[in-house]
């Protein structure tokens, strides 16, 4: 079975990623963060979209969920926690109302690689060290 947990180590990556302005447009207080222990997904994360409906029956204002696979994502490197954050992140349209950009979107055609590799070298150091769960 599954478990779930908050993931405040990858919000506060998020929080990074959008205050060094790699993805500009996600509202974060609309983003919520957590980490699934025996997930059976093979991804190292994944985002879901909260339509409307399903927001007022939650009473809630968060449109997206960023599952990240703890199995996968926790071993990997800060660079590549980076890119994987801001792959799941580049999947929020501009309006941040819940649907999801595809692969195929305008917005995938940037190199997220380039802007992962870019980002951790600028945040080497002690910022990334921070991040790591405990």
């Amino acid at each position: 079975m599954t478990n779930s947990l908050d993931a405040p180590d990858v919000e506060a990556l998020a929080k990074l990623i959008v205050d060094e302005g790699v993805v500009q447009h996600v509202d974060l207080n609309r983003v919520r963060f957590i980490r699934s222990f025996n997930a059976r997904f093979r991804s190292y994360a994944r985002i879901f979209g909260l339509s409307r409906p399903i927001r007022e029956a939650l009473k809630t204002n968060v449109c997206y969920v960023v599952e990240v696979n703890a199995e996968l994502f926790d071993g990997l490197p800060s660079a590549e926690k980076i890119r994987v954050v801001i792959h799941e992140l580049t999947h929020i349209p501009n309006g941040c109302n819940g649907s999801l950009r595809s692969h195929r979107s305008r917005s995938f055609r940037t190199n997220t690689h380039r802007k992962a590799r870019v980002l951790a070298v600028k945040l080497a150091g002690s910022k990334l060290d921070d991040l790591n769960p405990t």
